[in-house]
């Protein structure tokens, strides 16, 4: 994988602990397999954003809150 993608899944996955949340528990949140985000995660497939913008908007978007009810 190119270095961009590595970075993608190092963001993915300090995304994903900083909220304590498991692989499983993200892949709910996207609507994907907890396989897909283990590979995002991983760098062997990067995610298809087009596809999963909504999810991606509100799950970045929750990091973002000053609160996390």
């Amino acid at each position: 994988m190119e270095a961009g993608s590595m970075i993608l899944a190092d963001k993915i996955v300090r995304l994903r602990k900083k909220n304590g949340w498991s692989q499983e528990e993200l892949a709910q949140k996207m609507n994907v397999s907890r396989q897909a985000v283990s590979k995002w995660e991983s760098a062997q497939t990067v995610p298809e954003l087009e596809k999963n913008f909504a999810a991606w908007s509100v799950v970045w978007s929750y990091d973002r809150l000053p609160f996390k009810g």
